[in-house]
């Protein structure tokens, strides 16, 4: 990993294990399975393991009561998650 917003030790454990995934399918060996395979050769395909991938991470929330009226200025009653959305971009 590297990056300006944070250090390799401030990375959060599931995005750690999210770009182990990234590098693994750019060196990985073929899959068990046949149908693991044909997904590991799609999945190489994605990026140009040569040049840089960003990876974002987007926290959950759990939403029990005010959805979209947190924008409105209502009450909400909301919950932060430790599970997270993550995306690969190659620009």
């Amino acid at each position: 990993y590297s990056g300006p917003s944070c250090t390799a030790s401030e990375v959060p454990a599931d995005t750690r294990a999210f770009l182990q995934v990234l590098e693994s399918l750019a060196a990985a060996p073929c899959a068990p399975s046949q149908a693991e395979e044909v997904e590991m050769r799609c999945a190489r395909q994605l990026f140009q393991w040569d040049k840089d991938i960003v990876v974002a991470r987007a926290p959950g929330r759990l939403d029990v009561l005010g959805g979209i009226s947190d924008y409105s200025g209502s009450l909400v009653l909301q919950q932060p998650t430790s599970e997270a959305c993550h995306a690969a971009v190659q620009l």
